[in-house]
């Protein structure tokens, strides 16, 4: 992926030995939509229908937490990235995470002021930036997660440009 973004504010830079306690075992493992889910995180839909207009489970997007190695391999750092959700509702594209020290709505972008939604690979590493005209924000998954990224990406970019959230379960034609 080459130069690294900044870390979010919800994302933490810890020492690799304390990294593995951060995620808890059963947890999500890859980039899910709702709708193959079980169960959503306590407060995740409610925040995001406040804060942006979420009306359909279609257009929320589940990023597990993760542990990514960051700098030299000698420095023993890597970055922990909460569990995120990511929410396209009627007044925007808002994220939730279970960051410390309280969950909730980290980031709103009016959809009219979304500039860039790009998606980056190295390796079996993954990265969705949505940049906005005040504000970015960055999910970190597996490739595992790639199609739900996909059909999701496909949703948001619609939505951007007018549209309605289009078919839910089908990724954009090649």
């Amino acid at each position: 992926m080459g130069s690294e973004p900044i870390t979010q504010d919800w994302e933490l830079i810890v020492r690799r030995d304390l990294a593995a306690s951060l995620i808890q075992r059963g947890q999500l493992r890859r980039l899910q939509r709702p709708v193959d889910l079980p169960i959503l995180p306590d407060g995740a839909y409610g925040a995001l229908a406040a804060s942006v207009g979420l009306q359909e489970l279609e257009d929320l997007l589940v990023a597990p937490a993760v542990i990514q190695p960051v700098g030299p391999p000698w420095r023993h750092r890597c970055r922990y990235a909460p569990l995120c959700v990511l929410g396209i509702g009627e007044r925007g594209l808002g994220l939730w995470t279970e960051a410390p020290p309280s969950p909730g709505v980290r980031v709103v972008l009016p959809l009219s002021s979304i500039a860039a939604i790009k998606r980056q690979a190295d390796g079996r590493w993954r990265r969705l930036t949505v940049t906005g005209a005040e504000a970015s924000l960055t999910v970190r998954y597996d490739a595992d997660g790639d199609a739900s990224a996909d059909i999701w990406t496909h949703r948001l970019r619609l939505r951007c440009a007018g549209g309605r959230s289009g078919s839910a379960g089908s990724p954009p034609p090649a």
